[in-house]
């Protein structure tokens, strides 16, 4: 909220935040960048919030509420961050098709994130999972012990 409010946000305030976030994520991205990964997952509600708005503007006029296991894609994280930087004021944001009123004074701080670890990280496709972070791990620990497990047996 330091650089996107009050409203109206100019374009000035968005780019700000723009290169705020990039830079502070770039040495973290840089640790990731070294360590590697296989694929990018994304479970904020953040995210889903972006995903859908990315279906209904492509023309799915039935997006649901559930998009566990849709992709979105970086130029679509991209176009939605240039709609919410073009809505300079909430009754503007209201209008973006399919915008959750709950989240229209917040979504695009957030977005800036997905599109700065987008850019970092090179991430062509997320996928979208509804589940939360901590049950991921939950789940990824459990199965690593399951697995452990069954090779000593």
């Amino acid at each position: 909220t330091r650089f996107l409010s009050p409203d109206p946000v100019p374009r000035k305030a968005v780019r700000k935040a723009q290169a705020h976030v990039a830079q502070a994520l770039a040495p973290k991205l840089a640790v990731i960048r070294r360590l590697g990964f296989d694929r990018a997952v994304a479970t904020s509600g953040t995210i889903q919030r972006v995903a859908r708005m990315a279906r209904v503007l492509a023309g799915d006029r039935k997006a649901s509420r559930d998009v566990h296991g849709h992709t979105i894609t970086a130029a679509a994280i991209d176009e939605i961050v240039e709609r919410l930087a073009a809505a300079s004021t909430h009754s503007q944001r209201l209008c973006i098709p399919g915008m959750d009123p709950e989240r229209a004074d917040t979504l695009l701080g957030g977005a800036l994130v997905f599109q700065a670890l987008a850019r970092g990280l090179a991430i062509d496709t997320w996928t979208v999972s509804m589940s939360a972070l901590r049950t991921g791990l939950l789940l990824d620990i459990w199965q690593r012990a399951v697995t452990r497990s069954s090779e000593a047996a």
